[in-house]
């Protein structure tokens, strides 16, 4: 019995399954996959003229040009453009029935523009509609952000009374407090004690460092006193191990 002569594609589908399976290059893949999605993006949503440069804008990084004669994608593309046309045409003869039928802003000035034109204009939409995607992602990661921050305050809610009554530090930033969190959340270890004392200390260690009346760690340089610590980190690191609060000069 002769051996079966290999299938010839006679579909887009069977052509890409047909070099997917050929070339088992990643980029070339990653290339075809990219084709792919730009064609089912122009038949599906965009609908507009699936030419090679629209078909490279939508493919983005993945593709640069499509060469008819040298890229061994072009059968697919070929392909592709025959049966979204035949597509186009079968369903512009197919009559709307009068409830479905909607006033649309044509895509095109005119009906004899060039293939050049086109792509123009395919490009403009193109942008629009990604424009508008990208909104839509913007207020999709909005609500979820507010719905994991009202996730969160539920799970730990906030002490609103204790807030108000502490103000804002000094920093003018307003203290978060949540209800029940005055229990430390990190154990003090013997070395987390000894590391809060020195750094309580510092204004007594170098002469460089200067811990000022209203409480701000403050160190002298040449041009300018920097502050190193706020009047209220040095009370929080106080509260954990139980000391006082160092007084300035």
């Amino acid at each position: 019995m002769e051996p079966l002569e290999p299938l010839v594609a006679s579909t887009a589908k069977q052509k890409y399954d047909e070099l997917y399976e050929k070339h088992t290059n990643t980029e070339f893949r990653k290339t075809l996959e990219a084709i792919k999605k730009a064609c089912d993006t122009i038949e599906k949503k965009v609908k507009g003229n699936m030419s090679n440069f629209a078909i490279v804008e939508i493919s983005g990084h993945h593709i640069n040009t499509i060469k008819p004669t040298t890229s061994p994608h072009h059968a697919y593309v070929k392909l592709r453009k025959e049966e979204y046309a035949a597509k186009k045409k079968s369903t512009s003869t197919v009559k709307a029935e009068p409830k479905e039928v909607a006033v649309q802003r044509p895509r095109y000035p005119a009906s004899d523009l060039d293939e050049k034109t086109r792509s123009f204009i395919d490009g403009l939409w193109l942008e629009i509609r990604n424009l508008k995607s990208r909104n839509e992602m913007l207020e999709d990661t909005h609500t979820n952000f507010k719905r994991q921050v009202l996730d969160q305050t539920r799970a730990k809610p906030l002490d609103a009374r204790k807030m108000l009554l502490n103000g804002p530090d000094d920093t003018g930033s307003m203290q978060i407090v949540v209800a029940g969190g005055d229990v430390p959340m990190i154990p003090l270890t013997p070395n987390l004690r000894e590391a809060l004392e020195a750094v309580l200390k510092l204004g007594e260690r170098h002469p460089k460092l200067h811990l000022q009346k209203d409480g701000r760690l403050m160190l002298e340089t040449p041009s300018q006193d920097v502050m190193l610590l706020y009047p209220h980190q040095l009370r929080t690191m106080a509260e954990v191990i139980g000391k006082e609060m160092p007084s300035g000069e």
